[in-house]
C-alpha cells in the first residue's frame, strides 16, 4: 500500500471553523478537532503554538504529526476536516508515545463519525 500526503488545511477561516464548530478529543500531548468539510476529501491541519517551544522544536513536532497522519491515513473518514493541536507536553515525549496518542484519538473520533453519533 502506498501512502500519500493528505490535503492540508491552509486557510485561517477553515482552522477557525473546525476549532469553533468541531468536535474535540483530548489526550495529554495532542488535541484532535474534527468537523465536516466543504469538499469530499480529507484535509488535515496542524497547530503548534509558540508555547510549545522555539521554531526548531515546533517544526519537529509538526513533522512528526504529519508523518503519523500519513502512516495512519486509512483511519480518516472522507469529507471531514481534522486539526491536530500539539500541547507543550508533546516536546518531552518520544515519537512512539506521540504516535500512540494520535492513533488513539483518530480511532476514537473516526469510529464515532462512522457511527454518526453527532
Amino acid at each position: 500500500m502506498r501512502y500519500f500526503k493528505p490535503l492540508s488545511l491552509t486557510r485561517r477561516a477553515d482552522f477557525i471553523r473546525v476549532q469553533t464548530q468541531g468536535h474535540r478529543w483530548r489526550s495529554n500531548r495532542v488535541v484532535l478537532l474534527i468537523d465536516p468539510g466543504v469538499c469530499a476529501k480529507v484535509r488535515v491541519g496542524y497547530t503548534v503554538s509558540r508555547r510549545v517551544g522555539n521554531a526548531v522544536v515546533r517544526n519537529r513536532i509538526r513533522r512528526q504529526l504529519r508523518e503519523i497522519v500519513r502512516l495512519h491515513q486509512e483511519t480518516l473518514v472522507q469529507g471531514w476536516d481534522y486539526v491536530l493541536v500539539a500541547t507543550p507536553r508533546a516536546v518531552a515525549s518520544d515519537y512512539s508515545i506521540l504516535e500512540k496518542e494520535v492513533v488513539f484519538l483518530l480511532d476514537a473520533a473516526c469510529s464515532e463519525v462512522k457511527l454518526k453519533v453527532f
